[in-house]
């Protein structure tokens, strides 16, 4: 409560309308979400799209009875975990990555339950797992991405389960020699999967085609590819041609255009899809504060590719904006427009 004062006086001080329109952000968030039943459809959809699943099952017997047995093959079954969470015949996607930490944390319940007398196994099982748990199911909540984005709240289980599996093989009744190899072997496993699975980048093209340095603006140093390093170009030189302006607007689906300009941003700086289906809470905004006097309107949505956007009849911020303002400068990624006079 002490924490959120100082934000809470801020709010008041610029008056209700404001802390309207901050809450209208916050919320957000939620809109993105959801509830129970999200997290539920996720879970379902995780399942559905684990990758060999009798063959896991088969294994996971497998390993069980081994450490049953207390036969020097458990430490070689226990690699056949990560190769398991990997899904072969899948597209590479940047998702890829995501997918194989949600599927290999799913055998870290297993090794509890085998090793749960083991004080190691406990302590990285309550500190890491628990906790990771929870920040990937509050990602499916929150995120869009939903099942995929969990795999960063649950990378450190991932981390925690390969230390594990490691300590277990040294733990092991095996020739000396045997828990060195499989020691190397096991972080050999992993890294070659995220290896080979880092052929893309999210929102670009496959690392082989982003070939074009950028040279200039915010983005500086990065590659990318030749058809958006010309864009990014165009971008900047007609941004600064407006530097002159106070105040600007970029919509839709580009907040970082923000970070070109040195002028006062009139948006959201943050990436947001949506607030509502027409956008309205901005046009609601700029009757009752400054317009901003210079606006770029988006004809595309710069991610894998320059996908078109269509700007519906019923769109009350782009019916603002056709009102409120003329068209100085037009190409084919973008309308540049100013207040009328």
């Amino acid at each position: 409560m002490l924490a959120a004062s100082p934000i809470f006086l801020v709010l008041v001080k610029s008056g209700i309308e404001d802390i309207s329109y901050f809450i209208q952000n916050i919320n957000y968030v939620g809109a993105q979400g959801g509830d129970l039943q999200k997290i539920f459809n996720e879970l379902l959809n995780w399942y559905s799209l684990f990758p060999n699943k009798i063959l896991a099952l088969l294994v996971v017997i497998l390993v069980t009875f081994l450490n049953y047995k207390k036969s020097d093959l458990y430490s070689w079954s226990l690699l056949l975990l990560p190769i398991l969470a990997y899904d072969y015949s899948a597209k590479l996607d940047i998702q890829q990555s995501l997918k194989f930490i949600n599927n290999y944390i799913v055998f870290f319940p297993l090794l509890f339950l085998l090793h749960f007398r083991d004080k190691v196994v406990r302590k990285l099982f309550i500190l890491i797992f628990i906790p990771s748990l929870f920040a990937g199911l509050t990602f499916i909540w929150s995120s869009s991405n939903g099942f995929y984005a969990a795999g960063l709240g649950f990378f450190p289980a991932s981390l925690a389960l390969s230390y594990i599996i490691v300590h277990l093989i040294h733990n092991r009744k095996t020739a000396i020699q045997s828990k060195q190899w499989l020691s190397i072997l096991l972080p050999s496993i992993i890294i070659v999967l995220l290896i080979f699975m880092q052929n893309s980048v999210y929102r670009d093209e496959p690392i082989k085609e982003l070939t074009a340095k950028v040279e200039f603006g915010p983005y500086k140093g990065l590659y990318t590819t030749k058809e958006k390093r010309d864009f990014l170009q165009t971008f900047s030189t007609d941004i600064l041609s407006f530097s002159k302006h106070k105040s600007i607007f970029f919509y839709s689906h580009i907040p970082g255009g923000y970070l070109f300009s040195t002028s006062k941003p009139a948006g959201n700086t943050l990436w947001v899809f949506t607030y509502t289906k027409d956008f309205s809470v901005y046009s609601d905004y700029f009757y009752d504060y400054p317009k901003p006097e210079v606006v770029f309107r988006m004809k595309f949505m710069i991610a894998e590719d320059f996908l078109p956007i269509t700007y519906q009849k019923d769109n009350v911020l782009n019916q603002f904006i056709n009102n409120q303002y003329n068209i100085i400068h037009s190409n084919q990624y973008y309308d540049v427009l100013i207040e009328n006079k």
